[in-house]
């Protein structure tokens, strides 16, 4: 309504029951009007004159609470109802204090008012309001009595009183906000009452009240009063004709109520601040303003509002970590500890009473060189092939065993490096079991024994073919071991030969003998091991050619195994790949010895191995295996580019499963196999063919076979047998004449021409017992006396060679033989089990001896009796008699002399005739 200035003092009498409040006008500002009528709190009164001021049209002033709907547009409410302006001060106080959440509690009288209070401050987006009832009970009230800063109480002083004491009782944390009390009459409560009756009413002894006071030291009291209007103030009424009230806060703080500032409304069209429209409030500060203002507590609480910064968790979590610090330097300090003593505790060393020692069948760990690899070697002697074999614990083990001259030890990163290789689990390293050593004259260093050996056994002393599904799997494993090494503390092989590749049942191939010789190497330089077999610089082994070149003049010069590294094992790699992909040993093709091309490998020029024509392989990797080679250390690949090369090559021979390629793999194996049965049977049959002529030469045929079937032999008797014997005149003269080995040289070359004529007739070689040379006929049996004949042409033919033999070492020395022939009957038989031996007994044999032993040189003898059975049935044969001779135990007998056997020209047949008749 419009309003203008008016000067007007009104002095009215009252009821005496009626306070006087807002009764003293100092100044009324208003529009429209002459005068007014102030009237007192009674409601009747009120309601009367609010008539007389309607009919009069008078501005009508009243004290008494009016309703809304009682009210007209020319009253004006003196009574301070006014909610926005007390929102007003509320929310500048919360500003000033910069606090952003807010709490409401109020008794259930004053439900309605809490509501419009907190919809007017929930308007303002920087204000977080919550209402809390009296009645809800501090528990269900502690969540948000711990996220607020300020408590806006519309309670009663008893009832904030009680309360009050119930949250600090209960609460589980430091409590810090502030307590704002709204009132509507004068203060008549100071804070040493106020804080007397808040401590009193908490629960326990004085120690749990101080402790509790301690504790929540950080809640403050502020309380708001409307205050009444003297007559220096102005009113103001708001466009609803409510007056807007006047403020005082007060402070309880150290037992004393202190004012802070009286809060006093004034028009200002531009406030942003008040939610009454135009009026703003305007804070008069005490000098207590800027004390109690420092003892606030801050907008954030220090401990969070959720106590998340200060609470026990932050504690426990503290604690926590710091226990965890200390548990992990513990057990990081046992576990270096534990691990230092089973470093010193040497779980690789293996008791001697542990240990057995076994060889191989055939050779024990060596073998001699053939008689290809003599001119690569200059020797034919023992070259070490396989370790040899022992048992730990029953598990079979490979052995490699060394001189101990002395007592040794080991020094820490030693024992480290062997812990390392001895816990060392992948699978395509070979087991590293243990060292043996201060227990006897020798130390002995155990690999877990590997059923097929290594592949330098299968590929080339079993001559075994893989196909390229095999050299895709080796080479893939020896990668895979060779990285794993150099990505671990050892670094590398230092000994990568096909010797040192060896494989399982499973055709895994394991990388072994690494590492350990690391160790070892200094040792032997110092004299403290010796090898069993020493490194001879002379006549080296073919493995020695895969040293680097770099390693090679150390090698010639100290005559033992040069250290390793990775630049090393990249070229003795690509040694290893040209071996399992060409089945051949590098500079295979060279004759001369060892030493000679490991100086070429090491010279300026250097040395390479040649490539077979016959390689079917991509030259990507043909190329990397030839960059391993290079002498230029920094010019050989890595391993990486060397896994890529090979996988790249064998992509499409490794398609599939694994259980596919190895059942491919096994086919291919298979098949190789046949091939190596094959030629192992023909060998056989070789061998078997090479064994029965050997047996047929030493025996009978007939007996031969039975002895070889198994059957028994009885002894036999022939009625009808020829039998020649050759005896070598002056053989004691000849064997003064020559040294032993001669003599046994020249009758090997006799008796060997011997056999050779024998075996083109029908007769069989008995024996020969020094000089004496026994030939049968007739055994086991031939008819109508035609071993009479072969026997008598063995003869001649033996006189006839005679003429023509000469002695190698004493050509001037002239042999001759004297020969007899004699026939009859003959008992033989085997004699032994161990070594059979073929006999001849009879009157005929003794003959045959006369015969020989009273002939003449170059002369063949015969009794009557046989001279006769020779004349009868072959006439052929021309003998000359002799005379009368005595014979040992016959007396005087006639003989003869064999002098030849002529030639009997055949008649020709009708057919041959008429056949010559129709060409001529």
């Amino acid at each position: 309504m419009p309003w203008r200035a008016v000067r007007l003092l009104v002095v009215l009498t009252l009821p005496a029951s009626f306070s006087g409040e807002d009764l003293r006008v100092g100044h009324l500002e208003s529009v429209g009007a002459d005068e007014a009528r102030i009237l007192g709190l009674c409601r009747r009164h009120s309601e009367d004159h609010l008539e007389l001021a309607l009919r009069w049209h008078k501005l009508y002033l009243s004290s008494a609470p009016l309703a809304t709907m009682e009210k007209e547009s020319t009253t004006v409410a003196l009574k301070p109802h006014s909610i926005p302006a007390t929102v007003s001060v509320i929310y500048s106080v919360s500003k000033r204090l910069l606090a952003v959440r807010i709490a409401i509690i109020h008794s259930p009288g004053r439900k309605q008012l809490a509501r419009k209070i907190a919809e007017i401050l929930k308007n303002t987006p920087q204000l977080d309001v919550s209402i809390v009832a009296e009645s809800d009970g501090v528990r269900n009230c502690n969540a948000i009595f711990t996220r607020t800063r300020v408590v806006l109480s519309l309670l009663d002083f008893d009832h904030l009183v009680s309360f009050t004491s119930t949250w600090m009782n209960e609460a589980t944390r430091p409590l810090e906000f502030l307590v704002v009390q709204l009132g509507y009459r004068q203060l008549h409560l100071n804070a040493s009452e106020f804080y007397f009756n808040l401590w009193h009413s908490v629960s326990g002894t004085d120690k749990i009240k101080n402790r509790l006071r301690r504790l929540h030291r950080n809640v403050l009291f502020v309380y708001i009063m409307f205050t009444t209007i003297h007559q220096n103030l102005k009113l103001f009424a708001e466009k609803t004709d409510f007056r807007l009230p006047y403020y005082k806060l007060y402070n309880f703080a150290d037992n004393e109520t202190q004012l802070l500032a009286d809060v006093a409304p004034q028009e200002d069209t531009n406030c942003t601040e008040g939610f009454a429209e135009h009026f703003c409030y305007n804070f008069e500060e005490t000098s207590q303003w800027e004390e109690a203002m420092s003892r606030l507590p801050p907008a954030i609480p220090e401990c969070g509002y959720s106590g998340e910064f200060c609470s026990d968790r932050h504690v426990f979590a503290i604690v926590a970590i710091v226990f965890a610090v200390l548990l992990i330097f513990i057990c990081v300090a046992f576990y270096l500890h534990r691990k230092e003593d089973k470093l010193y505790q040497m779980p690789w060393r293996v008791p001697l009473e542990s240990l057995t020692f076994t060889q191989t069948n055939d050779n024990p760990g060596y073998r001699r060189v053939s008689t290809a690899s003599v001119s690569r070697c200059s020797l034919t002697g023992p070259i070490p092939t396989r370790a040899e074999f022992g048992y730990v614990r029953k598990t079979k083990v490979s052995l490699k065993r060394f001189i101990q001259k002395r007592a040794i030890s080991f020094s820490r990163e030693e024992m480290a490096l062997l812990n390392e290789i001895n816990y060392i689990n992948q699978p395509n390293i070979n087991v590293f079991c243990g060292i043996c050593f201060n227990q006897d004259s020798e130390l002995s260093v155990m690999w877990n024994y590997t059923v097929r050996y290594s592949l330098e056994d299968i590929i080339f002393s079993k001559g075994q073919k893989f196909g390229r599904n095999f050299q895709s799997t080796f080479l893939k494993h020896i990668l895979n071991g060779l990285n794993f090494i150099h990505n671990s503390s050892i670094k590398f092989h230092g000994a990568l030969y096909l010797s040192n590749c060896v494989v399982d049942s499973y055709w895994v191939v394991k990388l072994t003998d690494f590492g350990v010789m690391q160790v070892l190497r200094d040792k032997i330089l110092q004299k403290e091991l010796h090898r069993l077999q020493p490194i001879d610089i002379e006549y080296l082994e073919s493995k020695y050619l895969l040293i680097p070149p770099e390693r090679i003049p150390d090698f010639l010069e100290l005559r033992e195994e040069p250290p390793g590294s990775v630049e090393g094992d990249i070229y003795q790699l690509g040694m290893v790949i040209f071996q399992i992909l060409f089945s051949i040993k590098p500079f295979n093709e060279l004759s001369e010895p060892i030493r000679e091309t490991l100086e070429k490998i090491c010279s300026e020029k250097g040395l390479q191995p040649c490539l077979p024509e016959c390689g079917n392989f991509t030259v990507r990797l043909v190329s990397v295996m030839q960059q391993c080679w290079l002498q230029r250390i920094s010019g050989r690949p890595a391993l990486f580019k060397i896994s890529d090369a090979v996988a790249r090559e064998f992509e499409k021979d490794l398609k599939g499963t694994l259980i596919d390629q190895m059942i491919e793999m096994v086919d291919e194996y298979s098949a190789n196999l046949e091939q190596v049965v094959a030629t192992r049977t023909r060998e056989l049959d070789q061998q078997m063919s090479q064994t029965e002529n050997l047996l047929y030469q030493l025996l009978p045929k007939s007996i031969a076979d039975a002895l070889r079937e198994g059957r028994p032999t009885y002894p036999e008797q022939h009625h009808s047998v020829s039998l020649l014997v050759a005896d070598l005149c002056q053989f004691t003269t000849f064997c003064e004449a020559l040294i032993p080995i001669h003599v046994l040289e020249t009758l090997q070359e006799l008796y060997s021409s011997f056999d050779m004529v024998v075996q083109r007739h029908n007769a069989f070689k008995v024996e020969n017992v020094g000089d004496a040379y026994l030939i049968g006929s007739g055994i086991p049996h031939i008819g109508e006396l035609k071993h009479l004949r072969e026997v008598g042409r063995v003869a001649l033919k033996l006189r006839k060679f005679m003429e023509t033999f000469v002695v190698r070492h004493r050509p001037e020395m002239k042999l001759q033989l004297k020969l007899g022939i004699s026939s009859g009957v003959v008992a033989t038989g085997v004699l032994g089990s161990v070594a059979p031996r073929f006999c001849v007994f009879g009157e005929a044999v003794s003959l045959a001896c006369q015969m020989a032993s009273h002939s003449l040189p170059g002369k063949i003898q015969l009794p009557e009796l046989t001279t006769s059975l020779l004349k009868e049935n072959y006439p052929a044969f021309q003998l000359e008699e002799r005379g009368m001779i005595e014979v040992k135990g016959k007396g005087m007998c006639l003989t003869f002399w064999l002098i030849e056997e002529l030639r009997v020209d055949r008649q020709p047949s009708s057919c041959s005739i008429l056949a010559k008749n129709k060409f001529n």
